[in-house]
């Protein structure tokens, strides 16, 4: 479901955790949002902005993150893959992201795509820094 940008500043107005799972903010921007704990599970969050967000706990299996500013956010023990049925996978999609500066620590990134990515200064799930 569509949303536009004033119904996700309402919504994220409330405290959280926020249910934000399936809804389509592409483009939109969540810059500084506290989503710790959050379900965004299946969002399409394509081009948004979401440069600081707190993402720690989130759950963000199945998303669409393509060329999301994620830069200087926390994403630390974030869920971006879980498994399914017959042992197949179901992983969000970071292809091209920004996550300069970002934290991972912990997070879930396997079956993750990550193909062009900025991770500089990026805080990988193993607690290297890259720079």
């Amino acid at each position: 479901m569509r949303i536009t940008q004033k119904q996700l500043d309402i919504m994220l107005e409330k405290p959280g955790p926020h249910n934000l799972s399936g809804l389509d903010l592409r483009g939109l921007s969540l810059e500084n949002a506290d989503l710790s704990g959050a379900d965004l599970q299946g969002v399409n969050l394509q081009d948004a902005n979401l440069q600081g967000v707190n993402l720690e706990d989130a759950h963000v299996q199945s998303s669409n993150l393509k060329r999301a500013n994620l830069r200087e956010s926390n994403l630390r023990f974030a869920q971006f893959s879980e498994p399914i049925a017959d042992q197949e996978t179901s992983g969000a999609k970071l292809e091209d992201a920004d996550l300069e500066g970002a934290d991972l620590t912990g997070a879930n990134l396997r079956y993750t795509n990550l193909k062009g990515i900025n991770i500089c200064g990026t805080i990988m799930p193993t607690g290297v820094v890259y720079k």
